[in-house]
């Protein structure tokens, strides 16, 4: 009785997921300009004030893929991904 107010239609689904693609590639198109300023080495936070050493904790640098390299180049690789994961 309940379940058909709630139901997803297809049309619905893909309706959703375009829209959520849209925000994901405008925010990524946002961030372009800061990337160097958030995301890099030479930017407010680097990596070695952020994390902990390598030798310490090398779980925390596995899994977060922008601590793998502090480039400008890494970062806009990383955002580049992003967007084209969202199309």
């Amino acid at each position: 009785l309940l379940s058909a107010p709630f139901a997803v239609t297809p049309r619905c689904a893909i309706f959703f997921r375009r829209w959520v693609a849209l925000l994901v590639l405008l925010e990524a198109a946002s961030r372009w300009d800061a990337l160097r300023w958030l995301y890099t080495d030479s930017g407010a936070l680097p990596r070695r004030l952020v994390l902990p050493d390598p030798a310490e904790d090398p779980l925390a640098w596995a899994v977060c893929a922008h601590a793998w390299h502090g480039s400008l180049a890494w970062a806009q690789a990383l955002t580049a991904l992003q967007a084209s994961a969202a199309v």
